[in-house]
């Protein structure tokens, strides 16, 4: 076992439980609380992604094409044909997500919205948990052991702290939040 690996999917049990609050919220009906879990799922997420397109992705797949990965029964010999699915996968929970937020925003202001926007909303999300469900058993099983493998142990812990570098850089309006909560 690597540091990344056990943060990564740390992080993935982290971002099911926002994404299960977030549908909760919705399933209430309450726009603004159902808006500020899903924004924080959504950014959350994003950070996660971006650990995994800026460190984790680049790092296997230099080490993938420097082994020159022949062995077509290797799992290094998928990764340059994996990773790009993956990242597909990241472009449509980004979106989706997004459009998700926005539509929610948009009726925070609307007192006249009715309960089947939120249907709506829970129905996308729900797609956009289908496929992360999916997505996240490829990365634990089939990318994030790989490191372990394929990475010196400095290089696994490089890898290690840029990951925890970028879970960590939340953006600037929930440190703002989270700064606010510890002062009450």
């Amino acid at each position: 076992m690597t540091a990344q690996k056990d943060r990564l999917e740390h992080d993935h049990g982290e971002l099911d439980r926002l994404l299960d609050t977030a549908l909760a919220s919705l399933a209430s009906n309450e726009p603004g609380a159902s808006l500020n879990d899903l924004d924080l799922f959504w950014a959350r997420l994003g950070i996660h992604i971006r650990a995994e397109h800026l460190h984790l992705f680049p790092m296997l797949l230099d080490k993938a094409l420097a082994a020159g990965a022949d062995d077509t029964t290797s799992p290094v010999y998928k990764l340059p044909e994996l990773i790009p699915k993956l990242r597909r996968d990241h472009d449509f929970f980004v979106v989706e997500i997004g459009k998700c937020v926005n539509r929610l925003r948009q009726i925070v202001t609307d007192a006249d919205a009715d309960g089947s926007v939120f249907r709506e909303i829970e129905n996308m999300l729900e797609a956009v948990a289908a496929r992360l469900k999916i997505h996240n058993q490829i990365e634990e099983r089939d990318i994030y052991p790989l490191a372990g493998k394929l990475l010196t142990a400095a290089e696994n812990d490089q890898l290690a702290q840029m990951v925890e570098k970028e879970l960590a850089n939340l953006p600037p309006r929930f440190r703002i939040q989270n700064a606010a909560a510890t002062h009450e």
